[in-house]
């Protein structure tokens, strides 16, 4: 299968890694060039403004279009949109996976907080048409998060993940009660390569992965029992309103939109879900939990987990 990513970013490197050990030829398509493809001997397309024309080209001979990305960028509905066009006309790339990479959408279709509002058109455009499938992957919140920065490809991103590995403080939501879905990001590039190997016909507009489910009290109390000098702060919901409206700073926002997503109920998927999607599209592919990716970091400081 020949299987372009569009946006190539953090979350981009696990596909390309796992789509190559799939044995899958991989395009990766950004708006300049990579050398880390380059040495990977990935064909890359340059595509400056992500026009209608330069997602034609670069898809054309494709099999699958995978979107990786960031939520938030300038022109994100434009931009799925040009990829959905550009997969209509190919006569092979009848396979889309856009990007969402987020919680419950199917339930809480507005959060989080502004960035799910960017959805609304890319599902509505999809939904408009029959001839390229499609599905949104929802992983949860990445588990990779809880290891070191050097083991893995996602960068740091402060306060919007309550664990500050520096100062060894974790962030409660409230009392911390809510349940959450966590999955690595390697296992969410798996599982999306193992949805575009099956029958394309029998996808679900939203496909649930997750490799473990616990509420932050819990995955708290995991960071702790790893790490005993870290401590518990308590963030509640009137404070990240209150900073959500204050708008002090696009950072500032930021974090107060993902505090508000923590202390949600979006961030949940009924297990059974998740269940009916391993045994439909994901049988023999195994999912990490929390203990076995921090099992798997400190048995190899140099990984990439």
């Amino acid at each position: 299968m020949r299987v372009a990513i569009v946006a190539v970013g953090e979350l981009a490197r696990y596909f390309v890694e796992e789509l190559q050990a799939r044995g899958h030829d991989v395009v990766a398509v950004s708006r300049s060039r990579k050398p880390y493809l380059d040495a990977l001997g990935v064909a890359q397309h340059v595509a400056a403004d992500y026009s209608a024309q330069q997602l034609r080209d670069a898809l054309a001979d494709c099999d699958a279009a995978v979107c990786t990305l960031r939520g938030g960028v300038p022109q994100f509905a434009a931009i799925h949109a040009s990829i959905l066009a550009a997969c209509r006309q190919s006569a092979t790339c009848k396979r889309f996976i856009p990007s969402a990479w987020a919680g419950n959408l199917e339930e809480f279709p507005d959060e989080p907080l502004d960035w799910a509002d960017e959805l609304v058109p890319v599902f509505d455009a999809l939904r408009g048409q029959t001839d390229v499938s499609w599905s949104a992957i929802c992983p949860g919140w990445y588990a990779d998060y809880v290891v070191p920065a050097s083991q893995r490809h996602l960068g740091d991103i402060g306060d919007m993940w309550p664990q500050n590995h520096g100062e060894k403080t974790f962030t409660l939501y409230g009392k911390g009660s809510q349940l959450v879905n966590f999955t690595s990001a390697r296992d969410t590039a798996r599982a999306t390569i193992a949805l575009l190997e099956h029958d394309r016909h029998s996808w679900e507009d939203f496909t649930y992965v997750s490799g473990a489910q616990m509420s932050w009290r819990q995955l708290g109390d995991f960071v702790k029992s790893r790490d005993p000098a870290y401590t518990f702060k308590r963030k509640s919901l009137a404070q990240s309103v209150r900073q959500y409206v204050a708008n002090e700073s696009p950072e500032s926002r930021a974090v107060a939109i993902f505090e508000l997503w923590g202390h949600s109920e979006a961030l949940h998927f009924p297990w059974a879900k998740v269940q009916r999607h391993r045994e439909k599209f994901f049988q023999g592919l195994a999912f990490r939990d929390l203990a076995e990716l921090a099992d798997e970091a400190q048995a190899d400081p140099t990984k990439v987990v």
